[in-house]
């Protein structure tokens, strides 16, 4: 079921480029921080009801994965010279906090309190805080690397596009 759904992340991967290139980054991350919020409390007990449930669980989150995950949104917000040091910092530090600590936090959130959903809530947690920190996420879509200053974010695009 995991490798059928990943292949099906793939492809929805391809789709939520074009969706991305279209109509910017920070919507399609927007949308998939909501989607995660809202739904991650309900997935944990969903998988564990029936094959379906499984299925439709590894849906959500793959989904939610595919617009989250986009290596192209983090890799335009530092200019050409930065840019593999940006990535690395960042990716790692995300990486080591939350991927790092996710399986003992939900270790002992479970043994604290005897239920699988609170496993959700914490998703929903950081779901919440990548919600935030996408506010200030400015769009950079639709802008030239050319016109990315040297800290990687084109001022003027940042302001017009809320940030």
């Amino acid at each position: 079921i995991t490798a059928t759904m990943l292949v099906c992340s793939a492809a929805l991967a391809l789709l939520a480029g074009r969706f991305s290139d279209r109509h910017g980054r920070r919507p399609v991350a927007l949308g998939c921080a909501t989607l995660l919020l809202v739904s991650s409390p309900f997935l944990l007990p969903l998988a564990h009801g029936s094959l379906l449930g499984l299925l439709s669980a590894q849906a959500v989150v793959g989904l939610a994965a595919v617009g989250l995950l986009n290596p192209t949104a983090p890799a335009e917000l530092f200019s050409m010279p930065e840019r593999a040091r940006g990535l690395g910092l960042t990716v790692g530090l995300a990486s080591a906090l939350v991927g790092g600590s996710g399986p003992l936090v939900a270790t002992v959130l479970i043994s604290l309190s005897g239920s699988l959903v609170v496993i959700g809530c914490y998703v929903s947690l950081v779901s919440l805080l990548a919600l935030a920190a996408l506010r200030s996420w400015p769009e950079t879509a639709f802008t030239k690397f050319s016109e990315i200053d040297h800290v990687g974010v084109d001022r003027s695009s940042f302001l017009t596009h809320g940030g």
